[in-house]
């Protein structure tokens, strides 16, 4: 289990757009992004990791506009700092 959690979470570092984002589904890139940020939290990575960081400067700049979108952006934020995005968690964006 950890050699394959190792592995999606080079793989998604290695994938990872120069703006900070992750391509993904047509319509769906701010959530794909969110998930791809929640997934390096969840495997140990801090927020303060470069790609992590570049990847939360990415989802709290774009506003999604489908609840998938808004809820894994959401999730990711909680996951980084709840308290330094509180505003943005409360809004909803």
């Amino acid at each position: 289990v950890e050699r394959s959690i190792k592995r999606a979470v080079d793989f998604l570092l290695r994938t990872q757009r120069q703006d900070g984002h992750w391509e993904g589904y047509e319509g769906y890139g701010m959530g794909q992004s969110s998930l791809a940020v929640l997934a390096l939290l969840n495997a140990g990575l801090k927020p303060d990791h470069p790609n992590v960081k570049q990847g939360l400067d990415y989802i709290t700049r774009t506003r999604g506009s489908k609840t998938y979108e808004v809820s894994l952006q959401i999730m990711a934020m909680c996951a980084a700092d709840p308290k330094k995005y509180e505003r943005q968690i409360r809004s909803g964006n």
